[in-house]
């Protein structure tokens, strides 16, 4: 059943459990583990402490006005924070954005989110940082527009989140985390 946003928006704010909105329709939200939950707060935690004006995961974000509405990991302000309503429901002016990959979100996440991600005005960052082994991979977009991905490996790497000036360790994304040999990098 297709509806609009302000009526998902009064279902979500009566909802136990949260939801993305995705062309007119809810989108039920993986869940959030603790392994993710730990990299999540570890990650924004650093990028606190690099003075970025961060946001955790309980914010919804217009990343296409009237496709998709949703949750990101976390999000980093570049500019003065926007929203739809005076209720400050929802973010309309990321500027990056950090989702936290599983097994079990992958598809969504580096599917159709990130498409929609490409095309969010405001967004000059998203980030996938990789639930199961030490790894992130940033998009940037570029002056011309185009999207330009790199990525780092291993807990003994740095990753450059450059619209925020700033460069984050892994070994700091990933502390507390439990990693297999084979997955440590």
């Amino acid at each position: 059943m297709r509806m609009s946003l302000d009526e998902f928006l009064q279902l979500e704010e009566q909802a136990e459990a949260t939801s993305d909105f995705w062309e007119g329709r809810i989108r039920a939200r993986t869940p959030v583990y603790y392994r993710e939950s730990l990299i999540a707060v570890n990650l924004l935690c650093e990028l606190r402490e690099k003075e970025q004006d961060v946001l955790g995961s309980n914010l919804l974000v217009e990343v296409t006005p009237g496709e998709l509405v949703a949750y990101s990991d976390g999000i980093a302000l570049i500019d003065e924070p926007q929203f739809t309503d005076s209720r400050e429901l929802v973010l309309t002016n990321p500027g990056v954005l950090f989702e936290v990959v599983s097994a079990e979100s992958s598809e969504w996440d580096r599917g159709e989110k990130a498409r929609h991600y490409r095309g969010c005005p405001t967004l000059r960052q998203f980030t996938f940082v990789n639930a199961e082994t030490p790894e992130v991979e940033v998009w940037t977009r570029g002056n011309d527009g185009n999207w330009c991905a790199q990525s780092w490996q291993g807990l003994d790497t740095v990753c450059s989140l450059d619209s925020l000036n700033c460069r984050v360790s892994l070994a700091e994304i990933y502390d507390g985390v439990k990693f297999s040999d084979t997955q440590s990098g």
